[in-house]
């Protein structure tokens, strides 16, 4: 990518690539004007470019497209000519919303940058994809399978369709595998962190490329995401560094729950400490502890948004030590509206894609589960959320 932060790129970054004659590159595109996507005679063309620019840079490396820079000899960066004011989140979702149409869909984001003139720049992020390849499929029945190659939109040949097949194929079973193995390694007790025979919850966000070609973040880039605020939900332990990158501090273990950030992005937790007693003495999964583990989740993946952060999310209960008529007790307080795959050893819920999602934010995701979930074991209503998804008491 061009900018390591999109949220901080300013109208001075974008001068410097012109007074640098910065030249487009297979993840660098400069585009005088954007898409006239609403109107005029041209409009289903224009929406048919922005499919094929958007689907051939998720076929390759991902890559930005800059409009509002107006182009000199050979694809270099020659004026910050900018365009109409945009608003950012009305644009990024008519996108969104034009990129269902290519199979499988896509997704991008968006930033607007403000420029002296009055008007405005836009940076168009698109992603590399492990769901690769993407096709479109024109109105005459006609489909392009298009990738970028150097400062070229191309289509796939035989051999490149089949080695991008290979390599999508590789990076879901390693994402995958990673997570099954972990899960496995925690209810058994042979990975830490050991569950000591409770009902453990278990909660793992994988970026898409964190087996393919890896983001391996630098602990300075990690904490500074984290810095001025340690995650919510989970007291007010600190950050500590450690070989695979940071990790909530000691306070976190005391009350059953630990997440740790790994250098290639991938978020877990685990809580530990789930069970509460009810007014009857037995046992119980207390909503509380369920729901401020996945707000603290849900958290951190806005924080590492920030590193352009695509990941799915998964989440389970480690079920060890836990007989049959327990088990469908756990069952029956969690059925409502929460479909659940059930095994011996753990209970799985349906992966979560965050890349899918049409929000830009995992938080209205959460917050619609911490109400399916109190509402699931008889509580009428979780406490309020502040803007952070802070229960508020």
């Amino acid at each position: 990518m061009q900018f390591a932060d999109l949220s901080k790129v300013t109208e001075a970054d974008l001068q410097s690539l012109v007074n640098d004659s910065t030249p487009e590159s297979q993840t660098l595109d400069f585009k005088k004007e954007f898409y006239a996507l609403d109107k005029g005679p041209r409009k289903e063309e224009q929406i048919f470019e922005l499919l094929k620019d958007v689907a051939a840079m998720a076929n390759s490396e991902g890559g930005d497209i800059i409009f509002g820079i107006g182009e000199i000899e050979s694809g270099k960066a020659g004026e910050l000519t900018g365009i109409a004011p945009i608003d950012e989140d009305n644009l990024e979702r008519q996108v969104n919303a034009l990129l269902r149409r290519i199979d499988p869909p896509l997704s991008i984001k968006i930033k607007r940058i403000p420029l002296s003139t009055s008007l405005d720049a836009v940076v168009l992020r698109v992603f590399r994809s492990v769901k690769a390849p993407h096709r479109i499929e024109y109105p005459d029945g006609k489909c392009s399978i298009p990738k970028r190659v150097g400062t070229q939109t191309l289509q796939m040949r035989t051999f490149e369709l089949r080695e991008c097949i290979r390599e999508s194929d590789m990076a879901a079973k390693a994402i995958q595998n990673f997570v099954y193995r972990r899960v496995s390694g925690m209810t058994d007790g042979s990975e830490l962190p050991g569950v000591g025979g409770n009902p453990t919850l278990h909660i793992h966000v994988v970026p898409e490329d964190a087996f393919g070609t890896p983001n391996t973040f630098s602990h300075r880039e990690l904490l500074d995401v984290f810095r001025y605020k340690t995650l919510p939900h989970i007291g007010d332990g600190n950050w500590i560094l450690n070989v695979d990158g940071i990790q909530l501090g000691d306070r976190g273990h005391w009350q059953g729950e630990r997440v740790q950030i790994y250098r290639n992005g991938i978020i877990e937790l685990s809580h530990g400490n789930l069970l509460q007693a009810d007014g009857n003495g037995t046992e119980r999964v207390h909503p509380l502890f369920f729901t401020e583990s996945l707000l603290a989740v849900a958290s951190a993946v806005e924080k590492m948004r920030q590193l352009d952060y695509r990941a799915r999310l998964w989440m389970y209960f480690s079920l060890a030590n836990v007989d049959g008529q327990e088990l469908w007790d756990f069952r029956t307080r969690f059925r409502g509206g929460l479909p659940m795959q059930f095994d011996r050893k753990y209970i799985m819920f349906p992966e979560l894609d965050v890349t899918d999602l049409s929000q830009k934010s995992l938080l209205p995701v959460a917050k619609a589960l911490v109400a399916n979930i109190w509402a699931s074991v008889g509580s009428s209503s979780p406490p309020p959320l502040d803007d952070d998804c802070n229960f508020v008491w």
